[in-house]
């Protein structure tokens, strides 16, 4: 069974990093820091009829760490999310746990 979730753990902390990536980090204290990987934020300052494919994509990555940024800060929004990462009908635990076995 392959999804979302199994798919982003196969690309684990051994995968290189690339321009274009952007990543959270769940700091100890509870603060939550987003990264952007080789991108320069001011291209997004021209107009948006300059911007490149690659802008448009980035404008996308943006999106999504906002959206996980906001679920990170609702309680309730985190509960359905964990709530569903949790049904074994979303997850297929049986890959996450030989993914933990091949480290």
């Amino acid at each position: 069974m392959t999804n979302a979730l199994t798919s982003a753990i196969e690309l684990n902390a051994s995968a290189p990093i690339d321009a274009g990536d952007v990543a959270l980090v769940l700091k100890a204290d509870g603060a939550v820091q987003a990264l952007t990987f080789g991108y320069d934020r001011n291209r997004l300052n021209q107009p948006e009829e300059a911007w490149t494919d690659e802008d448009r994509a980035m404008i996308e990555q943006g999106k999504k760490l906002f959206a996980l940024v906001f679920a990170l800060g609702h309680p309730k929004l985190m509960k359905v999310l964990l709530d569903i990462a949790s049904d074994p009908d979303v997850v297929d635990f049986d890959t996450l746990t030989a993914m933990k076995t091949r480290h």
